[in-house]
């Protein structure tokens, strides 16, 4: 501030001082001006980096379950019908211990029928593994997020509102995944030996005639062969798939959409929305990391969990004997391909997986994004 041209002092300190003013401010008898200059501080806070805002998830206490997980059983069928196939083809590689060559014949081999053995199966005995696993993540996610958000608040670390940090998909996806494979694990050993078993001379017959046969030759431990395995590859997966599709997705929305936008308090920030472009985009991605990453431990997985698979019931016979066990447990599977097939057998299956991976992952990122907004009560997120 000036005044008469005498005296100078720094507008904020004018602004923000308790202490009372010069008397010569307060003499009538004084012909007193004052001017007020913002000063170059003043002027550089103007300029001050704009705050962002990620308006891209919803509460899970916002969102109808029942209507949730109902429209969610349904989008599971229909992306089952899209993928059965191909998982059909990546299955008969991957127990193929001399390989499979003419990838093109084998389906041809196999016809529509072929391809979708085990469709029913594996598409409904998938829905409440579904249910346990989509509502731990997004109940979990929720829920950490917001104690991250509360940690970095009371220590003053700086954080855009919205954006989830990894940990928090990570630790939510593994922990989900983990409880729903015990769901899993006896309706993945079923559909594999359904797929696997020779047209010509079936095993089982159907899903149920698979469940009686296993049950009764192997109990209840019959059904979690390769249990170990079984975890070891999709809880990591899980875990990878959603910290990149999440980081991914925070990544491409704030080119795909942004706007500016004020606070009720004033502040200008940039919102960044939902897109559906980023959706695809970071689902592809973390589609084809996950894939890439994992492609070993599906191997052998899937070889653990064929291959106590009994042989052919003779014509009139009532009894059905397993075959010999050929690995030991996930370890000695692991050597014993590494030193019959060399490096390559851990890459069996990883074309038609990879394919689909990427073209169900983009599917799957953007139906459960719509699933999340249509089901919440939440006024954001909104796909555009």
């Amino acid at each position: 501030c000036e005044w008469s041209g005498r005296h100078t002092l720094p507008f904020e300190t004018l602004a923000t001082s308790r202490q009372p003013l010069p008397d010569y401010l307060g003499d009538h008898h004084h012909s007193t001006t004052v001017i007020i200059m913002l000063s170059p501080t003043t002027q550089a806070n103007s300029d001050a980096p704009v705050e962002t805002e990620y308006r891209l998830e919803s509460e899970y206490d916002s969102l109808n379950v029942p209507k949730f997980l109902t429209l969610a059983s349904a989008v599971f069928v229909g992306e089952a019908a899209l993928y059965h196939p191909l998982d059909v083809v990546r299955t008969r590689l991957q127990v193929s211990r001399e390989g499979v060559r003419d990838v093109r014949g084998l389906i041809m081999r196999l016809g529509a029928r072929g391809l979708y053995t085990g469709f029913l199966p594996s598409a409904l005995g998938h829905v409440p593994g579904n249910a346990v696993y989509l509502l731990s993540y997004n109940y979990l996610k929720d829920r950490l997020q917001k104690f991250d958000d509360s940690v970095r608040r009371s220590y003053g670390i700086p954080h855009d509102k919205g954006k989830q940090v990894a940990w928090v998909s990570l630790t939510s996806a593994a922990v989900a995944d983990l409880m729903a494979c015990v769901l899993y694990c006896p309706v993945e050993l079923i559909v594999q030996r359904l797929i696997i078993q020779d047209s010509k001379a079936k095993v089982y017959k159907n899903g149920f005639d698979a469940v009686r046969s296993i049950w009764r030759l192997e109990g209840l431990r019959g059904f979690y062969h390769g249990f170990g395995a079984y975890t070891l590859n999709y809880v990591p997966a899980t875990a990878i798939w959603w910290v990149t599709y999440e980081q991914f997705k925070h990544f491409f929305s704030a080119f795909a959409k942004n706007r500016r936008a004020r606070r009720a308090d004033g502040t200008e920030v940039i919102v960044v929305d939902q897109h559906y472009a980023a959706q695809f985009g970071a689902g592809a991605v973390a589609g084809a990391v996950t894939t890439t990453l994992t492609n070993p431990l599906d191997v052998i997985r899937t070889r653990l969990q064929t291959q106590n698979m009994p042989t052919a019931t003779p014509p009139g016979s009532n009894s059905a004997a397993a075959t010999p066990q050929l690995y030991s447990g996930a370890f000695g599977a692991m050597w014993s391909i590494l030193k019959t097939e060399g490096v390559g057998g851990f890459a069996k299956g990883f074309t038609p997986r990879l394919t689909s991976s990427i073209v169900l992952s983009s599917l799957h990122a953007y139906l459960y994004e719509t699933l999340v907004a249509v089901c919440s009560t939440d006024p954001h997120p909104h796909t555009h």
